[in-house]
């Protein structure tokens, strides 16, 4: 949903069609550093008139970040509203955006991940492309994604707080059964970093051990590390 195709016409059938269908919906929106894009902006005033029974994700949102605070507050109102998950993608925003060759950028193009969490909407971070073409690099490790985020939208609070941005099942589907506490008598399935801390963590965390539902699933050392590396 860019600013170079952009249809509402298209975007109100998706979404009555969704809803026909009983279908989430998980857009790919506003990947542009643009103050003139339309895709969240009319997202929101749509779902002011029109509830959508099901639940929405949408990625990038780098346009939020191109205008003011004064027009994403309201949008971000919305959002947190009507239950839409705002994903934010910091490698490969960070490689794209405000990109012209020979040039350095001087907009990061991650969108308003703090004003959104401010605002009560549920927020997550991810990744689409990694080693294509359109990013060479790149990683499918949650962690490396949240060790981008940290340094690129300056986030504090990494352990406690903000670690929810990649293993908050209830914010990518919006089912209050995914938001049950970790307690006693609930499903064991955590990653467990032996090697790290909770003031250095997620970096030089690549050591882990993987529980599902109670049982040990994946291990990975320092040791098997080096000697794959070797």
């Amino acid at each position: 949903i860019h600013s170079s195709n952009w249809d509402a016409a298209a975007m109100a059938n998706l979404l009555d069609s969704a809803a026909r269908w009983d279908l989430d919906l998980d857009l790919h929106i506003d990947e542009e550093l643009s103050e003139v894009s339309q895709g969240l902006t009319w997202l929101a005033d749509h779902l002011s008139r029109h509830p959508f029974p099901g639940h929405i994700c949408c990625s990038h949102g780098c346009a939020l970040a191109a205008g003011s605070d004064e027009q994403a507050a309201p949008i971000l109102r919305q959002l947190a509203a009507h239950g839409v998950t705002l994903i934010a993608l910091p490698m490969t925003n960070l490689l794209l955006q405000d990109a012209t060759f020979g040039r350095t950028p001087r907009q990061r193009g991650i969108t308003l991940l703090h004003e959104a969490q401010a605002a009560g909407v549920a927020t997550l971070l991810g990744c689409d492309n990694v080693q294509d073409a359109f990013c060479p690099a790149g990683s499918y490790d949650p962690l490396d994604t949240l060790a981008c985020g940290l340094f690129s939208a300056q986030l504090s609070d990494l352990f406690d707080r903000q670690s929810r941005l990649i293993c908050d099942r209830a914010a990518l589907t919006g089912s209050p059964a995914d938001a049950a506490p970790f307690a006693i008598g609930a499903a064991a399935s955590v990653v467990i970093f032996p090697g790290s801390d909770r003031f250095t963590w997620p970096l030089n965390s690549a050591a882990r051990l993987v529980v599902n539902h109670g049982r040990l699933t994946h291990r990975r050392v320092w040791q098997e590390e080096m000697a794959h590396e070797s």
